[in-house]
């Protein structure tokens, strides 16, 4: 993991040192290993390093290849690096000791801004291209790794995290009213590479950012979201022979070259599950892959609690170095930090990273991404057979599910009639049974805010529910897919780069996107099971509970409706303290936010209340952080 940053100034006026230095500074979680920086009159790039593979003991950031005039700044894990050695034409001793950046710069010297589409990896780079006087910036595929930059008046400065670029006097603190409303809706999805800085946005993944002396950028999207053509239309056998293939690789190249104990978050759930199985054969001689679950108290029969599938796991897979988070009812967030940071709110997964850093990890994964890609969940699959009038199958599948999840068939009918009435219907029904409903308390967005944004176009949420009531599982797939490849910053990677991690998503890599966009939707549920594929790709790696049992949803954090409650009344006095910043009011209903945290207002609720409490807490007391320090 590493920290890359620059500025170039348009005027011709030289790059401050003091101004470079303070930017590597501000990511010193990322730079304990080192940091450097080049400074040529108008330019200046930096680079911090951070050690993830064997390979980076050999790197010296930033580049300078003389002959070429170019230089390069990169955070990168290039996966493909013997397919580039041979078209660069890299012998293997020198390979062997050639750095990623290194790789990258060859790369750019042989195809130019185009080099990105023939990497393979996680990576952001920057190439300062001297004789054509342009600066070109790059994000992987899926954008695993990422970058920020802003263009100010006679500048452009880049930086891996949005607090370097705030570490100028020239950038603005001020906050991006969109992404604010946005985020108190629990609309997590990019616009246009906002960030909740206004004037600071990231690149998308699969794109090339290039600058110009004369202030101009140019975007360029080197990768799409598409299916690889060579798995259309296979057999089953090749789905289940490539799904083992693919997924193993995706994971190995994660660990095989780790100088230290790579981590996972082990929720207990399918996906991390097949990564914590698939870890094994690949990690360095005598090294452990370190877990960590936040489980519920023992004998708890909460049925989102990942405590047996996890220890499942552990009885199959000598491997794991394993932790449990929660055994005595430890809060999952610190309320007196809970929100403060230099990029944005945050906190509540900071203890379960603490407990990878405590055991030297510098890499961890999870398995966020596979019920997009390889292993969709299909919980409307049912649903989608009737309404695509597939009679037959759709009886045979309901008589199957019946059995598999040991209900009645009735209640399944139920399950399948809620999913096809559309939901505006069913809305209609209830407030003709019920008469009006009061409003939803449970977004605490400021009105006048949200009218504004609402107005403006900058306050949308996915039509989500309307690809739901077209039973169009497929579509909703692309838009996850979509709004993951286009974050500006994917979702806990600074919180993990915080505590010196470095956080990485196997099910999100390009290899496993392309194959899981190919795949028939009826290799994905079949005889009432779920992850028809998985099932049979992984029996050899998966507890027996995990791949006969019927699926459910784990939760990373199982005492967090638990934590709330006990925190309540701490968490009331803490609203009441915000009431004192009157540019609080501006984003935020504090008086319904107030009333809906009062002692006892949320026992009962649905977990959904308690997330959004929580979440407008975070954005709050950011919001109030921020503030004082810009006084």
């Amino acid at each position: 993991m590493s920290a890359i940053y620059g500025i170039w100034r348009f005027d011709d006026a030289r790059v401050n040192e003091s101004d470079i230095s303070r930017m590597g500074a501000t990511m010193a979680h990322r730079t304990s290993d080192g940091r450097d920086h080049f400074i040529d009159g108008s330019i200046g790039l930096g680079h911090g390093l951070l050690l993830e593979t064997r390979e980076d003991a050999f790197d010296a950031q930033p580049l300078y290849d003389r002959d070429a005039a170019l230089v390069l700044v990169a955070d990168a894990r290039i996966d493909n690096r013997e397919a580039l050695a041979a078209l660069l034409a890299i012998d293997t001793a020198t390979l062997a000791t050639l750095p990623d950046s290194a790789l990258i710069l060859q790369a750019y010297r042989q195809w130019g801004e185009a080099c990105a589409e023939r990497l393979l990896g996680d990576f952001a780079f920057a190439i300062w291209d001297v004789r054509a006087r342009k600066l070109v910036l790059g994000r992987d595929h899926m954008g695993q790794r990422y970058v920020h930059y802003h263009q100010g008046d006679g500048f452009f400065a880049f930086a891996t995290e949005p607090k370097a670029l705030l570490s100028l006097a020239d950038v603005p603190r001020t906050l991006d009213e969109g992404t604010i409303a946005r985020l108190l809706c629990m609309d997590f999805t990019p616009a246009g590479g906002a960030t909740i800085f206004d004037g600071i946005k990231g690149i998308a993944g699969g794109t090339t950012l290039t600058i110009t002396a004369d202030g101009g950028v140019t975007t360029r999207r080197y990768w799409a979201l598409a299916p690889d053509p060579a798995h259309l239309d296979q057999t089953e056998d090749y789905y289940v022979r490539t799904y083992r293939n693919l997924l193993a690789e995706a994971v190995a190249c994660r660990v095989r070259r780790a100088i230290a104990p790579p981590g996972l978050l082990l929720s207990g759930g399918f996906d991390s599950s097949a990564i914590a199985g698939l870890s094994g054969p690949a990690l360095p001689a005598g090294m452990k892959l370190v877990t960590v679950t936040s489980a519920g108290a023992l004998g708890s029969d909460n049925p989102h609690d990942g405590r047996p599938k996890a220890e499942a796991c552990l009885e199959i897979m000598p491997h794991l170095d394993h932790h449990w988070f929660g055994l005595a009812n430890e809060p999952s967030f610190d309320l007196q930090t809970l929100g403060r940071s230099g990029d944005r709110p945050g906190g509540i997964f900071d203890a379960l990273y603490q407990i990878f850093a405590a055991q030297g990890c510098r890499v961890i994964m999870d398995g966020f991404g596979g019920d997009q890609t390889i292993n969709p969940r299909r919980n409307r699959a049912l649903a989608a057979l009737l309404a695509r009038g597939r009679i037959g199958r759709f009886a045979h599948e309901l008589l199957a599910t019946a059995r598999q999840e040991k209900v009645s068939k009735r209640s399944l009918l139920i399950k399948v009639r809620r999913q096809i009435v559309p939901r505006s219907l069913r809305r209609l029904w209830r407030l003709l049974r019920n008469g009006p409903a009061t409003r939803d308390p449970g977004f605490y967005v400021a009105p006048t805010l949200a009218k504004r944004m609402v107005a403006e176009g900058k306050l949308w949420r996915p039509n989500l529910l309307s690809l739901y009531e077209r039973n169009d599982e497929g579509a909703l797939d692309r838009i996850v897919l979509d709004a993951s490849q286009h974050w500006p910053c994917p979702n806990q990677t600074i919180e993990a780069a915080t505590a010196g991690l470095l956080l990485t998503r196997p099910m999100l890599d390009k290899r496993i996107v392309e194959f899981g966009l190919a795949i028939p939707e009826h290799f994905h549920f079949r005889n009432g099971r779920q992850r028809h594929l998985a099932r049979l790709a992984l029996r050899d790696v998966l507890p027996a509970m995990l791949r006969t049992g019927p699926m459910g949803q784990e939760y990373f954090d199982p005492n967090f409706r638990t934590t709330v409650e006990g925190m309540i009344g701490a968490i009331s006095e803490s609203i009441a303290a915000l009431d004192n910043n009157s540019s609080l009011r501006a984003y935020i209903a504090l008086d319904v936010l107030q009333k809906n945290s009062a002692a006892g207002q949320l026992l009962g609720e649905q977990p959904g209340r308690y997330v959004r409490l929580i979440n407008t807490l975070q954005i709050a007391r950011y919001i109030d952080w921020l503030d004082r320090q810009n006084r």
